[in-house]
């Protein structure tokens, strides 16, 4: 066996590095989630097990029926135990349990050291150790990262919390993942919830492995120099794109003097090309960045991309950028969208066809809102405001019903880029976003 589908891990500032952290519900209504709290349960200091045998013994004991499904962290110390986390499958006896596996190797172990229950102090434990479908709580404060972390377990989940796993926490609530020089690798499906990461690396997170999702997480690249990334998404040699990754109310912020990204993705393949699908980004804030969205790719094309209710801020390049060199099947969709500022182009696509812009409205772009880099007629620009750009569009049409009047923000120096009273943009079916 193996640590159980589904099981919950628990990371606080208040638990233990030597602790079980992890609960199954294993039998539900007899089964006790030990791993909330921040103390062990039971310590153990005499745990024995034969060679390739499930049962672990302790003289001491100390085993009560509640403890099916909690995870036992053993740890070095004893002889021939294998350091891990195990799941307690069954009772057998306030002396004996057994374990979803063999925790010894090469003889009879003798003298182990381990305990049950209470959560684990750190989440780059959760990265390294959860297993499939697993998901980690982690209860709001600063983790620090002691090195780069690469996910081992598939489908993993990371949720954050501030009074209770139940209620969603916003803003400085949330946990701060301090990754300082560090990064995390994704390399299968990977999901941040209720996160604040910050770092200065070259990325905060290497995606490379489709089903890379976020909900209400801010990532923050802190260096100010060099091309620095909060997502780079390299597909090369991997055999995946970043199809089927979603972003929910995600904040990607920059820092100055850095060529600095929001989210940048390379190295797909045809075969990547052929059976990719839509990248999402919904409610998302990029801001203070030189290119909020970049997918540049030489020969092939990306898996499309969706742009729904987003703010594109003080850009210093482009703010979506997806230039090929070829012709590309998959459409960029951008409805209900907010731009402010750029000084290249709010938009710069190129060899991309369908492309669906609608109820947009594009302000402040030094060059122009829309520019196609070969002249494509295949797009359907509807429904926008265009106020203050150098010009509109350039290698592609405008469709119909676009105005161009002053929207009116509430207070887009203060990131308030709701329509303020009087706005042409309210009921002309002109999208607006309520705001980070």
């Amino acid at each position: 066996m193996a640590l159980s589908y589904w099981t919950d891990w628990e990371v606080r500032t208040t638990g233990n590095t030597n602790n079980g952290g992890g609960f199954f519900n294993r039998v539900p209504g007899a089964s006790i989630d030990y791993s909330q709290q921040n103390a062990s349960q039971l310590s153990l200091t005499d745990g024995a097990c034969l060679l390739a045998s499930v049962t672990l013994t302790s003289v001491i004991g100390g085993f009560t029926a509640g403890m099916i499904g909690n995870l036992i962290q053993i740890r070095a110390g004893g002889v021939n135990f294998v350091a891990g986390f195990y799941e307690i499958v069954l009772v057998n006896s306030a002396n004996s349990v057994n374990l979803d596996r063999t925790p010894v190797a090469a003889g009879n172990g003798t003298g182990g050291l381990g305990e049950v229950g209470g959560a684990i102090a750190s989440i780059e434990t959760f990265i390294i150790n959860g297993t499939h479908y697993n998901t980690c709580f982690v209860k709001s404060g600063t983790y620090t990262f002691t090195a780069w972390r690469s996910q081992v377990g598939s489908i993993l989940r990371i949720f954050g919390y501030d009074i209770s796993r139940t209620v969603s926490p916003t803003g400085n609530n949330r946990p701060l993942i301090q990754l300082s020089t560090f990064y995390i690798q994704q390399t299968a499906s990977l999901e941040f919830e209720n996160l604040r990461f910050t770092g200065s690396a070259t990325q905060l997170i290497l995606g490379k492995a489709r089903g890379l999702m976020a909900t209400n997480c801010t990532f923050e690249n802190t260096n100010g120099a060099g091309a620095r990334y909060c997502i780079y998404f390299d597909a090369t040699l991997m055999g995946n794109a970043p199809g089927r990754s979603r972003f929910l109310s995600c904040e990607f912020k920059g820092t100055a003097g850095a060529t600095s990204y929001g989210f940048k993705y390379v190295g797909q393949s045809q075969i990547q090309t052929d059976y990719a699908a839509h990248i999402g980004f919904i409610f998302c804030f990029f801001h203070d960045l030189t290119y909020g969205y970049q997918c540049d790719q030489s020969a092939y094309g990306d898996s499309g991309a969706l742009f729904f209710k987003c703010i594109f801020a003080r850009i210093g390049g482009d703010s979506i950028r997806c230039s090929f060199v070829v012709a590309n099947k998959y459409p960029l969709v951008v409805v209900f969208c907010s731009f402010y500022g750029a000084t290249a182009n709010h938009l710069n696509i190129g060899y991309k066809c369908n492309n669906l812009i609608y109820g947009n409205t594009f302000d402040s772009a030094v060059a122009f809102a829309c520019l196609d880099t070969v002249t494509n007629l295949f797009w359907h620009i509807d429904s926008n405001n265009f106020w203050n750009n150098g010009a509109p569009v350039s290698g592609c049409v405008l469709g119909v019903d676009n105005i161009g009047l002053n929207p009116l923000w509430v207070n887009p120096a203060g990131d308030d880029f709701n329509f303020g009273a009087g706005s042409p943009c309210i009921d002309n079916a002109i999208g607006t976003r309520l705001g980070v």
